[in-house]
Order: structure tokens, then sequence, then C-alpha cells
């Protein structure tokens, strides 16, 4: 999770505050469906205040669109639930 934070710039990619926690954008707790979880395309760095306002729908999307950015939409696309989050946000939330 090093990486994912020297990736960031060890900044929260939501408000850019100086930041240490990383964020699963699909929660840990799907690992046994979706063993991708842990890869660096899952995972954000946060700030405190920015990692308890993102468990919500448009959290999830900010923070995966941010992803999107770095590696691009196709991976996301063929992945549940990744696309999943993508097709709500893009309804509206």
């Amino acid at each position: 999770m090093t990486d994912v934070r020297e990736r960031d710039g060890h900044r929260c990619i939501l408000c850019e505050k100086g930041a240490g926690e990383v964020h699963h954008v699909i929660s840990r707790g799907r690992k046994k469906a979706y063993p991708e979880v842990n890869d660096e395309h899952n995972l954000v760095t946060l700030c405190p205040d920015c990692h308890r306002k993102v468990a919500n729908q448009a959290g999830r999307f900010e923070c995966l669109e941010y992803l999107i950015g770095l590696y691009g939409r196709e991976w996301y696309l063929q992945r549940e639930p990744w696309a999943q989050v993508l097709r709500r946000g893009n309804a509206g939330g």
C-alpha cells in the first residue's frame, strides 16, 4: 500500500491535503468474490476527513473517476462491481 501513497504523492486525491490513509473503492469485505480489491486499480489515498465522507455511492464514483484517469476506463468496464459503480455514478448517483 506504500506504492499507492507514493503514486498519489502522499496527498488526498479529493482535497489534496497530506494523507496517509488508503481507501478501497470496492470494500475489502468483497475480496472472496473479487480478489482484485487489494490491487492498485482499487486503492486511493485519502485524508481522514475525506475517508469518512466517501463511504457512499457518490464517494466511490469520485474515487473511481480518479483511478480511471490513471489506468483507463476499459479495466473497470470489464469488471463487476466497478462497472456497476460507474453505471450508477453516470446515472447521477
